[in-house]
């Protein structure tokens, strides 16, 4: 990984082999006087059409996207962490959405719904984080983006 942090080889055999592929879209939407709101959605929203997971990505807490920029590597950390073993559970959360991580399982669950979960792999969430974070760093764009977030 570009940022000097390093996977364990050992990742792929504790992965959930069960976490089916999900794709994120990442969009960027005009507000008033020059700022955006940067948005993700998923191929897999539960009945109500909501994904955890897309929202604890973009659940930005009101502070805008440079501040979740930088708070994006505070969950890259912990997801590397539960990866290498660290016990856990792990928890990163913003104002309305949390993921737990512990070992290679990330549950994104729903502050004020705990029934609204996502299951996915530590891995499949560290490269949602990173695929988030470089949409972000790269400012807003016109046309959304779409990624493969392999389980």
């Amino acid at each position: 990984m570009s940022d000097g942090l390093e996977v364990p080889d050992d990742w792929a055999a504790k992965s959930n082999s069960n976490t089916q592929n999900m794709k994120l879209t990442f969009s960027s939407y005009p507000l008033a006087e020059g700022h955006y709101v940067a948005t993700c959605l998923s191929d897999r929203p539960d009945p109500r059409g909501v994904n955890p997971l897309a929202r604890v990505l973009d659940d930005d807490g009101g502070l805008g996207s440079n501040h979740a920029i930088a708070w994006i590597d505070e969950g890259k950390m912990l997801a590397l962490d539960a990866i290498r073993g660290v016990p856990g559970p792990l928890r990163w959360a913003r104002e309305y959405f949390f993921v737990e991580m512990d070992g290679n399982q990330t549950v994104a669950t729903s502050e004020d719904d705990p029934s609204c979960t996502e299951v996915v792999s530590t891995e499949a969430f560290l490269s949602a984080l990173e695929a988030w974070q470089a949409f972000l760093v790269a400012g807003p764009c016109v046309e959304p983006t779409t990624v493969e977030i392999v389980g």
